[in-house]
């Protein structure tokens, strides 16, 4: 796209354009070890090794990428949702006579994300989840349960997850709820190795004291938090967390507040000090998704589509807040900072490290592939939710970037072998200290 030259839009959007990218920053000083991507035909898919130093945990699905085209992708990564809320899209969509091949699958699934080439020179290209790479980095770093935890987007990502490894999610399966509720299934990959996959619905996080007696307006507050810790630390877990759009209609407690219990918990009292952690930050809605068919080229664009939306929808995004994601996006990425880099919690018994897992920028280009988007041609189909997206599509790559950045972690082995040599290294410096710090004695 063209530079903009609006006064009013260069004032007013550029500074969150901005904001985007000194988010992005304040994390990159933490990056991890950069990936190389590889094609391993025995292994049917794409897998990981690690490389050389590099900040593209942070760098990748940045404000400086796009979307492209790419049909022949769409075959590979296909999958049926089966779930009959966001499986409509899919149902109901019949491919173009005039051209089957190319219309084969709806049009918002058909598109890749694409860093700079600055950066998937560097980094490697984000690329899709399949069951042969999520076996391959499960078992690289002794993975035995991936948790989700959070509110209906976290439920869309869970479910995309085991669609995207080939495991299929009864719709009651949990206590006799919906299964949007909360899952779990047991993945198995080659070689007697499985892994637990499990999602638990939380709208806003809260845990203990923090659940009000009563539910507000719908939210649903499982208590994640014992099922967490149900196993012994010995079982490594990727905990994949997010809250904030319920937060909106009801700001009590804070989500800052909520933010930092998380942290505390996790950094001090869970005592889980080997499970890998990503907090997921939260994409706003588009209020011209109605009528989108393809994606935006620049975050510009979806600044503008925020500010300045569609006559018939001006009360959206004040009556969803979508506006202030950004904000509390911000608040997540800095209080990361201060877990990570020692000035916020203490961390006593918990993870080193908490990663961010950034799909604000790259899902700030998606508009199109919603629950009301014109490519679903359910009858049905919600009046108006430009929040949710059909399955599979947008959605999707929040999966795809977090196996991406999950390469750039050391194996299970690595860590364990770094971790003995720095108790070892600490160990003789103390002893060497000791000795040169006490008095000599001399025998006459």
């Amino acid at each position: 796209m063209a530079e903009t030259t609006t006064t009013t839009m260069t004032t007013t959007l550029r500074p969150r354009t901005a904001r985007i990218v000194a988010g992005c920053a304040t994390l990159c000083a933490a990056a991890a070890a950069t990936a190389i991507l590889s094609s391993d035909p025995e292994a049917g898919g794409i897998f990981f090794s690690p490389s050389a130093p590099s900040p593209c945990y942070v760098a990748r699905g940045g404000p400086g990428g796009r979307w492209e085209r790419d049909v022949p992708l769409a075959e590979l990564t296909h999958y049926d949702p089966n779930y009959p809320a966001y499986s409509r899209a899919n149902q109901y969509h019949v491919p173009d006579a005039s051209d089957p091949a190319a219309t084969r699958y709806r049009k918002p699934e058909t598109y890749a994300w694409r860093d700079p080439p600055g950066v998937e020179g560097r980094c490697g290209r984000v690329v899709p989840l399949s069951a042969a790479s999520f076996c391959i980095e499960a078992r690289r770093l002794g993975l035995s349960r991936i948790m989700f935890v959070g509110d209906s987007i976290a439920f869309q990502q869970s479910y995309a997850f085991a669609r995207q490894v080939g495991s299929d999610v009864e719709h009651k399966n949990y206590d006799g709820k919906n299964s949007a509720q909360g899952w779990m299934v047991r993945h198995e990959c080659p070689g007697e190795y499985a892994v637990e996959l499990r999602f638990a619905r939380n709208d806003r996080l809260l845990v203990g004291d923090m659940i009000p007696d009563t539910t507000n307006k719908g939210d649903v507050l499982r208590d994640w938090i014992d099922v967490y810790r149900s196993e012994p630390p010995s079982v490594r877990t990727l905990l994949v967390v997010n809250t904030g759009p319920h937060f909106i209609r009801d700001p009590n407690p804070p989500y800052e507040t909520v933010v930092d219990k998380f942290l505390e918990d996790v950094g001090t009292k869970i005592g889980r000090p080997r499970d890998l952690v990503f907090f997921r930050t939260s994409p706003g809605g588009h209020p011209t998704c109605a009528t989108a068919t393809e994606p935006f080229r620049t975050q510009e664009e979806y600044y503008d589509s925020v500010e300045h939306p569609p006559a018939e929808h001006a009360n959206v995004v004040p009556k969803y807040g979508w506006g202030k994601f950004g904000a509390m996006n911000d608040y997540l990425k800095e209080a990361l900072g201060g877990y990570n880099d020692g000035t916020g919690v203490g961390v006593t018994s918990g993870p080193k490290r908490i990663h961010v897992l950034d799909v604000e920028p790259m899902t700030n280009l998606r508009p199109d592939g919603h629950q009301t988007s014109p490519d679903n041609r359910d009858p049905d189909k919600p009046e108006w939710d430009c929040l949710h997206y059909s399955m599979p599509g947008p959605i999707d790559w929040f999966n795809n970037l977090l196996f991406t950045n999950l390469a750039d972690l050391p194996s299970l082995e690595e860590e364990e072998q770094e971790s003995a040599a720095a108790a070892e290294s600490s160990g003789a410096l103390r002893t060497r200290q000791d000795r040169e710090s006490s008095p000599s004695t001399t025998t006459n």
